[in-house]
């Protein structure tokens, strides 16, 4: 696995609640996963991981095809189901889905969140989802304005937050 600056900063955050605002290419997204990847094989202990974006087109273009994407260079066996979209790796499950209303954020606990694309999630589904995570909770975004991350986390600094950009991504193609 090759440790951009991204998955290096985003490894050192120890908060149960991180925050990562990132421009388009930072590394946001593949790094967060490569990090639960890299726990999975390492672990013994069964987690239970959402991966949660807005639509599942989002989802499936992006969180969804990374997860593959490392898994397959990494030479990971994952083995799962395409729908739902649940995978396994050791004692971890990946579940990925998609909250289009906020019904879907009710319900299961888990271990571990990941909110992909936070700013495109509304407070009220997003907080359905983070007051049934245990372990970690993940939210990324690009930084397009302000929203409930800033003023519920960031501000009244009750997270690990970090800023990253291209820059902190050297696998980034050149073009990009």
């Amino acid at each position: 696995m090759i440790a951009t600056t991204s998955f290096v900063k985003i490894c050192k955050l120890k908060g149960n609640t991180k925050v990562i605002q990132g421009s388009q290419g930072a590394g946001k997204t593949y790094s967060v996963l490569s990090r639960w990847i890299f726990l999975a094989l390492k672990s013994n202990k069964p987690q239970y991981c959402s991966i949660v974006t807005a639509t599942m087109p989002q989802l499936r273009g992006g969180a969804i095809k990374d997860f593959q994407t490392i898994c397959k260079k990494e030479g990971v066996t994952v083995s799962g189901t395409k729908s739902p979209f649940v995978f396994q790796i050791n004692q971890w499950t990946f579940e990925f889905f998609s909250v289009d209303v906020e019904s879907k954020g009710l319900g299961a606990r888990r271990d571990r969140l990941f909110i992909n694309e936070a700013n495109r999630l509304p407070w009220k589904t997003a907080r359905q989802l983070i007051k049934r995570s245990h372990v970690e909770r993940i939210f990324d975004f690009n930084p397009v304005a302000r929203f409930w991350a800033h003023e519920m986390f960031v501000e009244p600094k009750l997270c690990d937050f970090i800023k990253l950009t291209y820059k902190d991504n050297e696998c980034l193609p050149q073009v990009e």
